[in-house]
């Protein structure tokens, strides 16, 4: 909540997106993706990560993509 405030603040309109639209290759529009939730799917930290390589930017708040889908510890390559 604070992360969209703080966006807000500095004129930017942040979009939600669901792991399905990552998935779905959704990214590509996107310059920056901004992480606060510790639990990505694999499938969608694969798409991140492929995002990533193509020139995209990925903050990560403290703890963010740690866990996967079933709350199992996971570091994606990102």
């Amino acid at each position: 909540r604070l992360l969209w405030h703080a966006l807000r603040h500095l004129h930017v309109q942040p979009n939600f997106l669901r792991e399905e639209d990552l998935e779905a290759g959704k990214l590509k529009d996107y310059k920056v993706l901004y992480i606060a939730d510790w639990c990505v799917a694999r499938r969608a930290s694969a798409a991140i990560d492929e995002w990533v390589k193509a020139g995209g930017v990925v903050y990560l708040s403290a703890g963010a993509a740690t866990r996967d889908e079933f709350y199992e510890p996971y570091v994606p390559p990102f």
